[in-house]
């Protein structure tokens, strides 16, 4: 499957939290944060098939060191910016925590309207990510 695809599933899990309540919401939470953490992965995947490297299990420490063993400079340039964006996400007020919880979904939900604008921020800024690298490399 590809980042496209996740981003699509990972916009239509938005739509049903923001309909969902209790433990409805809860599991579409962590389904999204799932996807969310997909998303990243399978961009990695496409690139370590577009750039030929062969990985199995795919990794950012395993695509950083076959693209240097392979001396494949487009694949590095590529996860050069792939780290760069994604710390920058990660490192964002707003939604960058989201991306530190992977199993441990414990939020206040005191004010659910800006958990949904947390999750939609997060949404976004992948999607910016995901279409710029399918653009550029």
């Amino acid at each position: 499957m590809t980042a496209a695809r996740k981003l699509t599933e990972a916009e239509d899990i938005l739509i049903k939290m923001q309909m969902s309540t209790g433990k409805e919401f809860q599991l579409e939470l962590r389904n999204f944060i799932k996807t969310m953490h997909d998303v990243f992965s399978h961009l990695l995947d496409e690139y370590n098939n577009k750039f030929g490297l062969k990985i199995e299990k795919i990794g950012l420490n395993t695509f950083k060191a076959k693209a240097k063993k392979l001396s494949k400079i487009d694949a590095i340039n590529f996860l050069i910016w792939y780290e760069k964006e994604y710390q920058k996400i990660k490192s964002d007020e707003v939604c960058g925590h989201l991306l530190e919880k992977k199993d441990d979904l414990s939020f206040d939900f005191s004010n659910i309207d800006n958990d949904i604008a947390a999750f939609s921020l997060l949404l976004d800024k992948t999607r910016t990510m995901t279409y710029f690298a399918y653009e550029n490399f």
